[in-house]
């Protein structure tokens, strides 16, 4: 047999359960947005990207990265687009790569894409490279075509300086 002031106790509770449920799922009227995290690896990095072929003299040119943080990811998950001025790669580029062992510097960060050749096929790259707070170098490598005449590997170095 409950008390009078047991049903107020119970009456009670279940309102103060409900009102954590409510929160807890979303219930409440905040506004929901980018979670804040940051990372020094977040924003533009600017440099060049190397692209060196087999009997073919080395191609230098401009490229630019830009770095996003990937959600609940312990900020060592980023989406990846890269946008190459190299005359003999002139592709934009989006991808995903994870920085490792920690999300602080020093580190490496690592990951693979594709992107629609100048040659009329779709390339394939991957990428490794050292990352300092305000410096990446590394490799750039991958497979593209040869303007029909198959596939053609080639080595790449980038190297990158955030602004």
């Amino acid at each position: 047999m409950l008390t009078r002031s047991q049903p107020r106790c119970v009456a009670l509770l279940s309102v103060i359960f409900a009102s954590l449920v409510l929160v807890s799922c979303g219930g409440d009227s905040s506004p929901t947005g980018p979670s804040g995290e940051t990372s020094f690896l977040t924003g533009t990095w600017r440099g060049t990207l190397t692209i060196s072929r087999t009997g073919q003299a080395d191609v230098i040119g401009q490229t630019t990265w830009t770095f996003a943080i990937v959600p609940q990811s312990n900020r060592q998950s980023f989406r990846l687009g890269i946008q190459s001025d190299n005359s003999w790669l002139p592709v934009t580029a989006t991808t995903t790569v994870v920085l490792s062992p920690t999300p602080e510097p020093p580190g490496r960060i690592g990951g693979s894409g594709n992107y629609a050749s100048p040659r009329g096929c779709n390339g394939d790259f991957v990428t490794l490279a050292d990352v300092q707070a305000t410096t990446i170098d590394g490799s750039f490598a991958g497979v593209d075509c040869d303007q029909g005449a198959g596939r053609l590997g080639f080595d790449g170095r980038v190297r990158l300086t955030k602004q």
